[in-house]
C-alpha cells in the first residue's frame, strides 16, 4: 500500500509542478520558464503570497506562490503591454491571485480524470512567512514540495502542502494516472481582475 500511495504522491508533485512551469508559459506570455528546487534549509520564499485550496474527501492540497512585488512587475508587463510604470501593488497580487486559480483549476481536472472530484477555494493574498511558524507534520500521509519559477525578470517560488485524507482511495489511483498531456486551454489568455 505505501508503496502505491508514494508513486501517485510523486506523480502529483510532478503535474502540479509541470502546471506551474507551461500555465505560465501560456496564460502569462513568458518564455522561457524553468523550475528549480531551492535548498531545503530555505524557509522564506518571498515577502508576498497567494494561496488557493484544492479540497475533496480523498486529498487537500494547498498550492501557493511566493513572490516579491517589485520584481515580479516584469511578467505584469508582459500581459498588459498598455500598463504605466510603476505597476500598481493591486495588480501585482490580482495577477498572482489568477495563477494560483488557473493552476487549481488545471489540477481539479486532472485529479476528475482519475475520478476524485474537489472544489477548490478562492486564491487568498497575503504578506508573510508561515512556513516559519507551520512545519510540515512528520507522517507518511502529509507532504510538501517547494520549487523555484525562473523567469526573463526573475524568480518566484511556489511551494505546495499536501494531505492524503483517504488513504484507500488514494492508493486506487492506477500508476501514471497524472502523466497525461498538457490539457491547459491554450489560447493564452487570461483574466487579470
Amino acid at each position: 500500500m505505501e508503496d502505491s500511495v508514494q508513486s501517485v504522491r510523486h506523480q502529483l508533485e510532478a503535474i502540479i509542478r509541470q502546471k506551474s512551469e507551461s500555465l505560465l508559459k501560456s496564460f502569462g506570455s513568458v518564455d522561457p520558464v524553468r523550475s528549480s528546487s531551492p535548498p531545503s534549509t530555505f524557509l522564506v520564499h518571498g515577502h508576498r503570497m497567494t494561496v488557493i485550496l484544492i479540497s475533496s474527501p480523498v486529498v487537500r492540497i494547498t498550492f501557493k506562490a511566493h513572490f516579491n512585488e517589485f520584481e515580479s512587475s516584469g511578467l505584469i508587463k508582459t500581459r498588459l503591454k498598455s500598463i504605466k510604470e510603476p505597476i500598481p501593488s493591486e495588480q501585482v497580487l490580482d495577477y498572482f491571485k489568477e495563477y494560483c486559480n488557473v493552476i487549481a483549476g488545471a489540477v481539479k481536472s486532472e485529479l476528475k480524470t482519475v475520478g476524485i472530484d474537489a472544489g477548490i477555494s478562492l486564491p487568498l493574498a497575503a504578506r508573510g512567512f508561515d512556513e516559519l511558524f507551520f512545519p510540515t507534520p512528520d507522517n507518511k500521509r502529509t507532504f510538501e514540495n517547494t520549487w523555484t519559477i525562473e523567469h526573463p525578470f526573475g524568480n518566484f517560488r511556489c511551494s505546495l502542502f499536501c494531505q492524503i485524507l483517504d488513504p484507500s482511495a488514494f492508493e486506487k489511483i492506477p500508476p501514471h494516472a497524472f502523466n497525461s498531456p498538457d490539457t491547459s486551454n491554450s489560447d493564452g489568455e487570461m483574466e487579470l481582475l
